[in-house]
Order: structure tokens, then sequence, then C-alpha cells
């Protein structure tokens, strides 16, 4: 399973970097839920997942940007169909130089092929924000 972690959250990470909103909401089981450090819990749907993303994204460019890294912690799985993946991620610029980097925990669902022909696929259920949002937040208020 390790092997399909790796392989969804490296195309996750290219589909965000693609900047191609429809393609990167293919990667959660919509709607998702959202946790904060705070707690706070946000659920998305397509829409709304697509507009705060796209914020994400712009915010992203001001900061310069253009790649990611991941490394993963751990992953437990919690169920035949659930695993608990906790992700390193490292958030690059155009020199490869650490913009910042922050860990996130993800609630993976394994979607169940409706017929023979279908493939068994990972969709992201929840997202659980260790210090993601902190890390972002105090990016963005150094930049100025």
């Amino acid at each position: 399973m390790k092997t399909k972690i790796d392989s969804f959250f490296s195309g996750y990470a290219d589909a965000f970097m693609s900047k191609n909103l429809s393609h990167l909401a293919e990667f959660y089981s919509l709607p998702a839920t959202f946790f904060t450090e705070e707690a706070e819990e946000i659920v998305f749907d397509e829409s709304s997942f697509c507009e705060n993303t796209r914020k994400v994204l712009e915010a992203y460019e001001s900061l310069g940007i253009c790649q990611m890294r991941f490394s993963e912690e751990t992953h437990t799985p919690i169920s035949k169909f659930l695993t608990l993946v906790s992700l390193q991620w490292q958030f690059l610029n155009a020199e490869s130089q650490l913009v910042y980097c922050a860990t996130t925990r993800y609630l993976l669902r394994k979607q169940v092929a409706n017929d023979d022909n279908t493939e068994n696929k990972l969709k992201i259920a929840a997202v659980f924000m260790v210090d993601e949002m902190t890390q972002f937040l105090n990016c963005l208020s150094n930049q100025d």
C-alpha cells in the first residue's frame, strides 16, 4: 500500500502545481472535511473547494512557490477501506529553496469499484492540518 500512497500523493502534488482545480478536486471524496489546528471544521463541496484552492494557489504564487515535495511520516490502516497518512510537505521556490514546510494528515478512503473494469482508487476524505495553516500564515505575514 505504501507504493500506492506515494504514487497518489505524487500525483496530488503534480495536480496542485499544475493549478488545474477540477483535476485536483478528483483526488478528494467531496464533500470532504478539513480540520484546522484550532479544531475548526470546514466542509468543502466541489465549488467551495475549488474557490478556496484558487486562493491558496494565488498565495503560493505570491510566495514564489512552484514545487511541492513530501515525505511520509506514518501511515496507519484504520480498516480495509480507510488509512490515516501523515506527510511532511516542503514548499519550494524556483531555485529549490525551502519557503516553508508543514505537517498534514489525510484520511484516505479506498473507493470500491462499481464494476470489474474500474480499479479501486484512493480519495482524500478528510484533512487534518497539524501545523500547515500556522506555517502558511506565518510565511505570508513575513512576506510583507
